[in-house]
């Protein structure tokens, strides 16, 4: 895939997950659970798999199979990135 490919399915995936979690519909037991998109930082899971020798989808797999040894920032980036590959289909 292109560089510029790459950034638009990222966009369009931020933008599907901001409707999804930001919209005015979400009911009050779901409203605990919103996303902070003010603190994303766009590209760090992708940087990890790549300093890895792993795709997004393998690593993610490879950290959730091995939680011990990442920390709780890395194991919610693998989890995140696992549950947005269904955005994109």
């Amino acid at each position: 895939m292109t560089e510029a490919r790459n950034r638009l399915m990222k966009s369009n995936i931020l933008r599907k997950l901001r409707e999804r979690f930001n919209s005015d519909k979400v009911s009050d037991a779901q409203s605990d659970n919103k996303i902070d998109f003010g603190n994303l930082k766009e590209g760090a899971f992708t940087a990890q798999a790549e300093r890895a020798d792993m795709g997004v989808q393998e690593f993610a797999n490879h950290v959730l199979s091995h939680e011990d040894d990442f920390t709780s920032t890395t194991i919610k980036r693998a989890n995140f990135a696992r549950n947005a590959k269904k955005f994109n289909d």
